[in-house]
């Protein structure tokens, strides 16, 4: 089995691979070999998770390496001590160490029968209102000690044998030396709840009034209207942070840039063949079938060993267009960050999977946005011969829900043509994201909504009946955002 150093492990990066050996020194003790069998988690040249044996016994440990390793294994450990003393559960702290090159690891008891709380309502939907009860009651206990947890995920909270844990010390903060009061406890409260899609807010009334119970406060509606407050900018955060990782390198993306060239790619799609396509996109778009070919764009299906994708160049007509081109954000970085932003909201789009951009410096010029091929008809060519009948109901259903999440959500698509959704598996996504805009203001959201409806309605002028089966579908938005159907 392969040693390892503190050296060794920073310079592996994201290819560090278990099982290996790690020579760990206990506080004032001997060096002993640790096995770790299987990282959890890995923040190259910061952090490391990971289950290990220690003398045949099973361990979580947390490795802390690089420059700041003693100040963040000492946060991590103030924390871990602050969720003890509230008697909220959290595993076991059973010992310190260090690592020759300076690393710092903290070594936990291992849950072996732990689920994530975000695993568990994956898998009984039925159950929610009970598993955010609980923890609901851990929230509130960590507040009436003074106590927040600031950097809050569902991954965050683990269940096991009927006890909600708690983990992840370094988010944890001691606020206050009293109970925290009302409008930071709501603010806390919001980064929980945030975690979730605006579709699912019907369980924040009944999560609150549980959360109340616990702190021994009376009811009061006004707590649940300013919680919504702070759970949509809470929401607001976390897409704005998601947004700004997609074109960076961290856990999901693989990214890299130089002066002339700027790429980013899911990592989980990151493969070899996936590398050659990046490194030489106008090879695979000629070699490719052309699906659409005209001045400002070209896109090309372009079939790989395992999958089909589809590449989209954004062509240079010119020099003037160049120059255009060189002082504005890519359409191709637009569509990418777009295709993103519905992820996070929920709405249905063709997937993103890498996004290529040729430069000088600041200056753009050629981009590439590669997607997921997904083989079905249009929306124009499904109702067209379906004339909406029952048979579309599920189909039918699932484009309203598409308008409706794009109306609360404040975004326009821009160019809502028919054949700009495609169906896949009975169920509509939308494609040609370059257009798209989230607005900050009703009013101007209102005129571009409005634009979008009557683009969308202007397909059907030639089929009476789709059009009324739509308008009537649509009945709600268009009244509200008085589209004109004739």
């Amino acid at each position: 089995m392969e040693r390892m150093t503190g050296l060794s492990l920073v310079s592996r990066d994201r290819n560090l691979v278990a099982p290996f050996l790690l020579s760990v020194q206990k506080s004032g003790g001997a060096w002993i070999d640790i096995q770790f069998l299987r990282v959890f988690r890995l923040l190259p040249k910061k952090r490391l998770v990971a289950l290990a044996n220690d003398k045949g016994r099973l361990v979580l440990v947390k490795l802390f390496f690089g420059k700041n390793a003693k100040r963040n294994s000492t946060r991590e450990h103030l924390g871990v001590t602050h969720i003890q003393n509230t008697g909220v559960a959290t595993p076991k702290l059973l010992w310190e160490g260090v690592i020759s090159d300076g690393g710092v690891l903290l070594v936990f008891e291992f849950l072996p029968d732990a689920v994530s709380l975000d695993m568990e309502l994956q898998k009984f939907q039925v159950e929610r209102d009970r598993l955010v009860g609980k923890v609901m009651e851990v929230m509130a206990q960590l507040h009436d000690n003074g106590v927040v947890q600031r950097d809050i995920h569902l991954e965050n909270f683990l269940l096991s044998e009927g006890a909600c844990y708690t983990i992840d010390g370094a988010g944890i903060r001691k606020q206050s030396q009293q109970s925290l009061p009302e409008r930071l406890s709501l603010r806390n409260l919001s980064l929980f709840f945030a975690q979730f899609s605006a579709e699912l807010d019907d369980f924040v009334p009944p999560a609150l009034t549980q959360y109340e119970n616990a702190r021994n406060w009376q009811h009061d509606k006004r707590r649940l209207n300013q919680l919504m407050i702070e759970i949509q900018r809470s929401r607001e955060t976390r897409k704005r942070s998601f947004l700004r990782k997609t074109v960076r390198d961290c856990t999901r993306f693989v990214s890299s840039s130089t002066f002339t060239r700027f790429m980013v790619c899911e990592r989980k799609n990151f493969n070899h063949e996936m590398r050659q396509v990046i490194q030489d996109p106008d090879r695979f778009v000629d070699s490719g079938f052309i699906l659409k070919s005209g001045n400002t764009a070209t896109v090309s299906l372009v079939k790989l060993s395992d999958r089909s994708v589809v590449i989209k160049r954004y062509n240079v007509k010119g020099f003037f267009h160049g120059l255009k081109l060189a002082l504005r954000v890519s359409r191709a970085r637009i569509s990418w960050k777009n295709a993103f932003r519905l992820e996070f909201l929920g709405i249905p789009a063709l997937k993103a999977l890498a996004l290529i951009e040729n430069r000088l410096g600041f200056f753009g010029s050629k981009a590439y946005l590669i997607t997921e091929y997904i083989e079905g008809p249009t929306a124009w060519e499904f109702l067209r011969a379906s004339h909406l009948t029952d048979s579309t109901s599920i189909e039918i259903t699932a484009l309203k829900d598409i308008f409706t999440k794009l109306s609360e959500s404040q975004i326009c698509h821009g160019d809502l043509k028919a054949t700009n959704f495609l169906l896949s598996q009975h169920k509509p996504l939308l494609i040609d994201l370059d257009s798209m805009r989230e607005f900050t203001t009703r009013k101007g959201f209102s005129d571009a909504f409005r634009h979008d409806l009557e683009r969308f309605m202007e397909n059907w002028r030639d089929q009476p009946a789709i059009k009324r089966g739509l308008s009537r579908l649509l009945s709600d938005l268009i009244n509200e955002f008085e589209v004109r159907v004739n």
